[in-house]
């Protein structure tokens, strides 16, 4: 299976139906960007389920929600440097 773009890491409604069965197959660098309040990927459940990913760079950003728009400069400078140290 091959997904492109964004899902929540869990069903919305449903916190106990983690979305991660696959993370451990993945074999590429991941980058995953969070605001530390977005309730639709729970910092708390990242933090847990990232140790699941093989090559894995979690950045969260404290008092942002789900929207990184008020912290897109900071966000853009960790996507470069993720390009970068990886050479994607």
């Amino acid at each position: 299976m091959h997904r492109k773009g964004s899902c929540g890491i869990d069903r919305p409604g449903h916190p106990e139906d983690l979305r991660t069965e696959h993370w451990p197959r993945i074999a590429c660098p991941v980058l995953l960007l969070s605001g530390e309040s977005d309730p639709f990927a729970r910092v708390e459940l990242l933090r847990a389920s990232v140790r699941l990913l093989r090559q894995a760079e979690l950045v969260t950003f404290p008092g942002v929600g789900h929207g990184l728009l008020s912290v897109q400069d900071a966000a853009m400078d960790h996507v470069a440097a993720f390009i970068r140290k990886h050479r994607l």
